[in-house]
C-alpha cells in the first residue's frame, strides 16, 4: 500500500488526522529498509507496510500505525 492510500484509508475514520507524522514514519522506515530483502527477494519494507495496513483495517490510531511502520527499524 502506498502512503497516499494509507492516508486516504485512515482519513475515513480520522478525518482531521495530521498526516505529517504518518509521512515521516513511512519515509523513515522505507529509507531504513532500502537495502534489505527477505529470503524470497521481496523488499523488507513490504512487511512493515502490511503490518500498518492491518492496523488501519482495525481502525487503530495514528501513533499505533506509525509504530507498525517503524517496528523493525530499531533492530537495524
Amino acid at each position: 500500500m502506498k502512503l497516499e492510500a494509507m492516508v486516504e484509508k485512515m482519513g475515513v475514520y480520522q478525518p482531521n488526522m495530521p498526516t505529517e507524522l504518518l509521512e515521516k514514519a513511512y519515509t523513515f522506515s522505507k529509507d531504513a529498509h532500502a537495502n534489505q530483502a527477505r529470503a524470497s527477494g521481496e523488499r523488507y519494507f513490504v512487511h512493515c507496510v502490511a503490518v500498518a495496513e492491518t492496523l488501519i483495517d482495525l481502525r487503530l490510531d495514528l501513533p499505533t500505525v506509525c509504530a507498525a511502520l517503524l517496528h523493525d527499524v530499531v533492530e537495524d
